[in-house]
Protein backbone atom coordinates (compact mmCIF):
# COMPACT_ATOMS: atom_id res chain seq x y z
CA UNK A 1 0.00 0.00 0.00
CA UNK A 2 2.91 2.46 1.10
CA UNK A 3 4.46 1.62 -2.39
CA UNK A 4 0.94 2.18 -4.44
CA UNK A 5 0.19 5.37 -2.53
CA UNK A 6 3.97 6.89 -3.09
CA UNK A 7 3.25 5.83 -7.09
CA UNK A 8 -0.17 7.96 -7.24
CA UNK A 9 0.73 11.08 -5.17
CA UNK A 10 3.84 11.41 -7.82
CA UNK A 11 1.51 10.71 -10.92
CA UNK A 12 -0.68 13.62 -9.52
CA UNK A 13 2.27 15.78 -9.05
CA UNK A 14 3.45 15.12 -12.61
CA UNK A 15 0.16 16.16 -14.22
CA UNK A 16 -0.51 19.16 -11.54
CA UNK A 17 3.11 20.37 -13.34
CA UNK A 18 1.82 19.54 -16.79
CA UNK A 19 -1.49 20.70 -17.42
CA UNK A 20 -3.00 23.97 -15.82
CA UNK A 21 0.08 26.91 -16.65
CA UNK A 22 1.44 25.38 -19.74
CA UNK A 23 1.43 28.11 -22.75
CA UNK A 24 -0.82 25.60 -24.66
CA UNK A 25 -3.16 24.80 -22.29
CA UNK A 26 -6.86 25.93 -22.56
CA UNK A 27 -8.02 28.25 -19.75
CA UNK A 28 -4.77 31.07 -20.06
CA UNK A 29 -2.95 30.99 -22.92
CA UNK A 30 -2.60 33.33 -25.66
CA UNK A 31 -4.41 31.20 -27.70
CA UNK A 32 -7.60 30.21 -25.80
CA UNK A 33 -11.44 31.30 -26.58
CA UNK A 34 -12.26 33.12 -23.12
CA UNK A 35 -10.06 35.87 -22.59
CA UNK A 36 -7.32 36.22 -25.86
CA UNK A 37 -7.22 38.60 -28.13
CA UNK A 38 -8.31 36.19 -30.55
CA UNK A 39 -11.23 34.95 -28.85
CA UNK A 40 -14.93 35.47 -29.47
CA UNK A 41 -16.53 37.25 -26.48
CA UNK A 42 -14.03 40.29 -26.33
CA UNK A 43 -12.21 40.35 -29.53
CA UNK A 44 -12.53 43.84 -32.20
CA UNK A 45 -13.92 41.08 -35.42
CA UNK A 46 -16.75 39.68 -32.87
CA UNK A 47 -20.13 39.58 -33.54
CA UNK A 48 -22.08 41.79 -30.67
CA UNK A 49 -19.70 44.93 -30.64
CA UNK A 50 -18.09 45.15 -34.71
CA UNK A 51 -19.07 47.96 -36.72
CA UNK A 52 -19.49 45.12 -39.34
CA UNK A 53 -21.84 43.09 -36.97
CA UNK A 54 -25.69 42.36 -38.41
CA UNK A 55 -27.20 44.54 -36.11
CA UNK A 56 -25.59 47.80 -37.27
CA UNK A 57 -25.86 47.87 -41.08
CA UNK A 58 -24.07 50.06 -43.24
CA UNK A 59 -25.61 53.47 -44.40
CA UNK A 60 -25.26 52.43 -48.14
CA UNK A 61 -26.78 49.01 -47.61
CA UNK A 62 -29.85 51.03 -46.32
CA UNK A 63 -29.73 53.29 -49.01
CA UNK A 64 -29.61 50.37 -51.50
CA UNK A 65 -32.43 48.89 -50.45
CA UNK A 66 -34.78 51.73 -50.10
CA UNK A 67 -33.63 53.27 -53.44
CA UNK A 68 -37.78 53.90 -55.60
CA UNK A 69 -35.87 54.85 -58.76
CA UNK A 70 -32.41 54.12 -60.34
CA UNK A 71 -28.82 55.42 -58.90
CA UNK A 72 -27.46 58.00 -59.79
CA UNK A 73 -24.44 57.90 -62.16
CA UNK A 74 -21.15 59.18 -60.31
CA UNK A 75 -20.24 62.09 -62.48
CA UNK A 76 -17.38 64.29 -60.59
CA UNK A 77 -17.18 67.97 -61.31
CA UNK A 78 -14.09 69.19 -63.54
CA UNK A 79 -11.28 70.33 -60.91
CA UNK A 80 -10.56 73.97 -59.68
CA UNK A 81 -8.19 75.71 -61.69
CA UNK A 82 -4.93 77.50 -59.99
CA UNK A 83 -4.34 79.85 -62.82
CA UNK A 84 -4.86 83.85 -62.60
CA UNK A 85 -8.13 84.82 -64.14
CA UNK A 86 -7.63 86.69 -67.85
CA UNK A 87 -9.18 89.37 -69.89
CA UNK A 88 -10.68 87.93 -73.36
CA UNK A 89 -11.79 89.72 -76.31
CA UNK A 90 -14.31 87.99 -78.86
CA UNK A 91 -13.60 85.15 -80.85
CA UNK A 92 -11.05 83.93 -78.25
CA UNK A 93 -9.89 80.51 -79.55
CA UNK A 94 -9.34 78.17 -76.38
CA UNK A 95 -6.46 75.86 -76.57
CA UNK A 96 -5.88 75.45 -73.13
CA UNK A 97 -7.48 75.92 -68.99
CA UNK A 98 -8.78 79.51 -69.25
CA UNK A 99 -10.37 81.68 -65.86
CA UNK A 100 -12.62 84.71 -67.62
CA UNK A 101 -11.49 87.89 -65.91
CA UNK A 102 -13.72 90.11 -67.60
CA UNK A 103 -17.60 90.47 -68.98
CA UNK A 104 -17.92 90.64 -72.63
CA UNK A 105 -20.25 91.96 -75.27
CA UNK A 106 -19.77 90.19 -79.17
CA UNK A 107 -21.55 90.44 -82.24
CA UNK A 108 -20.44 86.87 -83.05
CA UNK A 109 -18.82 84.09 -81.08
CA UNK A 110 -17.65 85.03 -77.85
CA UNK A 111 -15.65 81.59 -77.13
CA UNK A 112 -14.52 78.45 -79.78
CA UNK A 113 -12.69 75.71 -77.71
CA UNK A 114 -10.25 73.64 -80.12
CA UNK A 115 -8.51 70.76 -78.14
CA UNK A 116 -9.51 68.10 -75.30
CA UNK A 117 -9.14 68.06 -71.87
CA UNK A 118 -9.81 71.41 -70.76
CA UNK A 119 -11.84 73.62 -68.48
CA UNK A 120 -13.26 77.33 -69.60
CA UNK A 121 -14.53 78.75 -66.47
CA UNK A 122 -16.88 81.87 -66.86
CA UNK A 123 -15.89 83.00 -63.20
CA UNK A 124 -19.25 84.53 -62.77
CA UNK A 125 -19.31 86.59 -65.94
CA UNK A 126 -21.59 87.25 -68.48
CA UNK A 127 -20.99 86.65 -72.03
CA UNK A 128 -23.95 89.26 -74.21
CA UNK A 129 -24.29 88.56 -77.85
CA UNK A 130 -25.96 90.42 -80.93
CA UNK A 131 -29.23 88.58 -80.62
CA UNK A 132 -30.99 85.15 -81.39
CA UNK A 133 -30.78 85.47 -85.60
CA UNK A 134 -33.31 83.91 -88.00
CA UNK A 135 -35.66 80.82 -87.09
CA UNK A 136 -33.62 77.74 -88.75
CA UNK A 137 -35.59 74.72 -87.06
CA UNK A 138 -34.77 72.05 -86.77
CA UNK A 139 -31.28 73.08 -87.50
CA UNK A 140 -28.90 74.57 -85.19
CA UNK A 141 -28.94 78.41 -84.94
CA UNK A 142 -24.75 79.18 -85.51
CA UNK A 143 -25.12 83.14 -86.06
CA UNK A 144 -23.97 83.66 -82.75
CA UNK A 145 -22.48 81.54 -80.78
CA UNK A 146 -21.97 81.88 -77.03
CA UNK A 147 -19.14 79.02 -76.56
CA UNK A 148 -18.77 76.76 -79.42
CA UNK A 149 -17.01 73.47 -79.38
CA UNK A 150 -16.67 70.35 -81.81
CA UNK A 151 -15.32 67.08 -82.11
CA UNK A 152 -13.63 67.40 -78.51
CA UNK A 153 -13.51 65.06 -75.43
CA UNK A 154 -13.48 66.32 -71.94
CA UNK A 155 -14.28 69.29 -71.99
CA UNK A 156 -15.91 71.55 -69.09
CA UNK A 157 -17.60 74.79 -69.43
CA UNK A 158 -18.92 76.15 -66.05
CA UNK A 159 -19.73 79.20 -63.85
CA UNK A 160 -21.65 82.05 -66.25
CA UNK A 161 -23.83 83.90 -68.12
CA UNK A 162 -24.36 83.45 -71.80
CA UNK A 163 -27.56 85.61 -72.70
CA UNK A 164 -28.44 86.76 -76.04
CA UNK A 165 -26.93 85.05 -78.70
CA UNK A 166 -28.79 82.24 -81.36
CA UNK A 167 -27.11 79.53 -79.25
CA UNK A 168 -26.15 79.95 -75.31
CA UNK A 169 -23.50 76.27 -75.78
CA UNK A 170 -23.12 74.41 -78.65
CA UNK A 171 -21.55 70.78 -78.04
CA UNK A 172 -21.15 68.92 -81.35
CA UNK A 173 -19.44 65.65 -82.06
CA UNK A 174 -18.32 65.42 -78.51
CA UNK A 175 -17.49 63.04 -75.63
CA UNK A 176 -17.51 62.79 -71.83
CA UNK A 177 -18.09 66.99 -71.87
CA UNK A 178 -19.91 69.02 -69.11
CA UNK A 179 -21.88 72.01 -68.46
CA UNK A 180 -21.97 73.10 -64.99
CA UNK A 181 -23.68 76.24 -63.51
CA UNK A 182 -24.35 78.24 -66.69
CA UNK A 183 -26.90 80.58 -66.84
CA UNK A 184 -28.50 80.81 -70.16
CA UNK A 185 -31.17 83.35 -71.05
CA UNK A 186 -32.87 84.82 -74.48
CA UNK A 187 -31.24 82.94 -76.68
CA UNK A 188 -32.73 80.96 -79.25
CA UNK A 189 -31.11 77.94 -78.27
CA UNK A 190 -30.40 77.70 -74.68
CA UNK A 191 -27.72 74.60 -75.27
CA UNK A 192 -27.52 72.58 -78.01
CA UNK A 193 -26.17 69.38 -77.83
CA UNK A 194 -25.59 67.55 -81.06
CA UNK A 195 -24.64 63.87 -81.94
CA UNK A 196 -22.68 63.99 -78.76
CA UNK A 197 -22.16 61.09 -75.93
CA UNK A 198 -21.48 61.42 -71.90
CA UNK A 199 -22.33 64.67 -71.90
CA UNK A 200 -23.79 66.02 -68.37
CA UNK A 201 -25.67 69.23 -67.76
CA UNK A 202 -25.82 69.75 -64.21
CA UNK A 203 -26.74 72.87 -61.96
CA UNK A 204 -27.51 75.33 -64.67
CA UNK A 205 -30.90 77.44 -65.36
CA UNK A 206 -31.79 77.85 -69.29
CA UNK A 207 -34.29 80.60 -69.14
CA UNK A 208 -36.52 82.36 -71.34
CA UNK A 209 -35.44 81.50 -74.53
CA UNK A 210 -37.12 80.15 -77.58
CA UNK A 211 -35.73 76.59 -77.35
CA UNK A 212 -34.27 75.07 -74.06
CA UNK A 213 -31.84 72.46 -73.73
CA UNK A 214 -31.88 70.67 -76.72
CA UNK A 215 -30.60 67.19 -77.20
CA UNK A 216 -30.36 65.80 -81.41
CA UNK A 217 -28.57 62.53 -82.03
CA UNK A 218 -27.58 62.15 -78.41
CA UNK A 219 -27.36 59.32 -76.46
CA UNK A 220 -26.18 58.33 -73.00
CA UNK A 221 -26.05 61.65 -71.51
CA UNK A 222 -26.76 62.78 -67.97
CA UNK A 223 -29.45 65.77 -66.79
CA UNK A 224 -29.57 66.33 -63.50
CA UNK A 225 -30.18 69.09 -60.89
CA UNK A 226 -31.10 71.86 -63.93
CA UNK A 227 -34.43 74.73 -63.99
CA UNK A 228 -35.47 74.63 -67.60
CA UNK A 229 -38.21 77.35 -66.99
CA UNK A 230 -39.93 80.07 -69.39
CA UNK A 231 -38.93 79.36 -72.82
CA UNK A 232 -41.45 81.47 -75.17
CA UNK A 233 -42.96 80.76 -78.18
CA UNK A 234 -41.58 80.41 -81.77
CA UNK A 235 -43.21 77.41 -83.74
CA UNK A 236 -42.26 74.76 -82.58
CA UNK A 237 -40.51 76.31 -79.58
CA UNK A 238 -41.15 76.78 -76.27
CA UNK A 239 -40.23 73.61 -74.64
CA UNK A 240 -38.23 72.69 -71.29
CA UNK A 241 -36.18 70.40 -72.35
CA UNK A 242 -36.50 68.47 -76.46
CA UNK A 243 -34.64 65.05 -77.28
CA UNK A 244 -34.59 64.01 -81.09
CA UNK A 245 -33.04 60.36 -82.13
CA UNK A 246 -32.18 60.67 -78.52
CA UNK A 247 -31.19 57.47 -76.41
CA UNK A 248 -30.51 55.70 -73.54
CA UNK A 249 -30.19 59.50 -71.51
CA UNK A 250 -31.17 60.24 -67.72
CA UNK A 251 -33.08 62.75 -66.78
CA UNK A 252 -33.33 63.42 -63.29
CA UNK A 253 -33.98 66.32 -60.62
CA UNK A 254 -34.69 68.67 -62.44
CA UNK A 255 -37.27 71.66 -61.97
CA UNK A 256 -38.89 71.89 -65.31
CA UNK A 257 -41.52 74.84 -65.00
CA UNK A 258 -43.66 77.04 -66.64
CA UNK A 259 -42.62 76.56 -70.43
CA UNK A 260 -44.82 78.13 -72.89
CA UNK A 261 -45.38 74.50 -74.49
CA UNK A 262 -43.79 71.20 -73.68
CA UNK A 263 -42.05 70.58 -70.69
CA UNK A 264 -40.44 67.75 -71.97
CA UNK A 265 -40.69 66.49 -75.65
CA UNK A 266 -39.49 63.05 -76.95
CA UNK A 267 -39.64 62.77 -80.82
CA UNK A 268 -37.78 59.08 -81.86
CA UNK A 269 -36.46 58.80 -78.95
CA UNK A 270 -36.06 55.79 -76.96
CA UNK A 271 -34.41 53.43 -74.06
CA UNK A 272 -34.29 56.90 -71.91
CA UNK A 273 -34.78 57.45 -67.82
CA UNK A 274 -37.03 60.11 -66.36
CA UNK A 275 -37.47 60.34 -62.58
CA UNK A 276 -37.85 62.93 -59.60
CA UNK A 277 -38.28 65.20 -61.88
CA UNK A 278 -40.83 68.74 -60.55
CA UNK A 279 -42.69 69.26 -63.87
CA UNK A 280 -45.32 72.04 -63.35
CA UNK A 281 -47.46 74.39 -65.23
CA UNK A 282 -46.18 73.50 -69.00
CA UNK A 283 -48.31 73.43 -72.22
CA UNK A 284 -48.73 70.10 -72.21
CA UNK A 285 -46.77 68.93 -69.49
CA UNK A 286 -44.85 66.05 -71.34
CA UNK A 287 -44.83 64.60 -75.03
CA UNK A 288 -43.86 61.38 -76.04
CA UNK A 289 -44.57 59.74 -79.34
CA UNK A 290 -43.86 56.19 -78.21
CA UNK A 291 -43.77 56.17 -74.09
CA UNK A 292 -43.47 52.72 -74.13
CA UNK A 293 -39.90 52.71 -75.42
CA UNK A 294 -38.94 54.73 -72.44
CA UNK A 295 -38.66 54.22 -68.43
CA UNK A 296 -40.68 56.57 -66.38
CA UNK A 297 -40.87 56.60 -62.96
CA UNK A 298 -42.77 59.87 -62.16
CA UNK A 299 -46.77 60.03 -62.51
Amino acid sequence: MRSGAISFALLALILAACLPNTPGGVANTPGGVANTPGGVATTPVGVANTPVGAATASPAATVTASAAAPAAPSASSAPSLSIAPREARCNTQITGDFVLANDMSCPGDAFVIHVDNVVLDLNGHTLTGPGMGPQTWPNPQLDSVGVRVGGHTNVTVRNGKIDGFSTGIYFVDMARSRIENVYSQRNRYGFYIHASTGITVTGSTVFANIYGLHLQDSSNNVVQGNRLARQTYNSPGGYGIYLYRSDNNRIFENDIDTNINWGIWFSEAKGNTIFHNNVIDNHPQVSDNNPDANQWFDP
